[in-house]
């Protein structure tokens, strides 16, 4: 098997797994908790090797570790910024759609 693919198999996917390698507070895990209901998650072996796992301001785990700020939605912002909900909703898009 090559190498990107035991990566991909070993990868990182949930709070339970992420806090046997990475130091977080338990405001940290339930807010992720909250934040992985919403998106996914994944942190491959590798990327997470290059982490500092007792830093919480470590720039490669802000990067890779999802936070609660992503669950807030400024007025000014859309819901659906790049529309896929839309798309999804509407069915496949012929080729030169405005949004195929």
């Amino acid at each position: 098997m090559s190498e990107w693919h035991e990566q991909e198999r070993n990868a990182v996917c949930d709070v339970k797994e992420l806090k046997r390698h990475i130091s977080l507070t338990s405001r940290e895990s339930e807010g992720l908790e909250n934040v992985c209901n919403i998106f996914k998650m994944k942190i491959t072996p590798h990327y997470l090797s290059l982490i500092d796992k007792e830093n919480p301001l470590d720039p490669l785990r802000k990067m890779a570790v999802p936070s609660m700020e992503e669950l807030r939605t400024k007025k000014d912002e859309l819901d659906d910024p790049i529309g896929d909900e839309r798309v999804d909703r509407m069915g496949p898009q012929k080729s030169g759609s405005p949004l195929a």
